[in-house]
């Protein structure tokens, strides 16, 4: 990203470039992305919508 000063130029915002020696850095985002409420899972967060699906299937196919 040779040009990313003049995207924070134009964004009004800074750029940041994550260490990518840093796999824990990483691992750390990813988590927290994990636990952000989606608007298209209507603010849940990806593993209450899991919980939902799976069980709402184990309801289904007991008899």
């Amino acid at each position: 990203m040779a040009l990313h000063h003049k995207f924070s130029l134009a964004a009004d915002m800074p750029v940041y470039f994550g260490n990518p020696h840093s796999p824990e850095h990483l691992t750390a985002v990813a988590a927290q992305m994990k636990r952000r409420p989606r608007m298209t899972l209507g603010w849940d967060t990806p593993a209450e919508r899991l919980t939902k699906l799976l069980d709402t299937d184990r309801v289904a196919t007991t008899g």
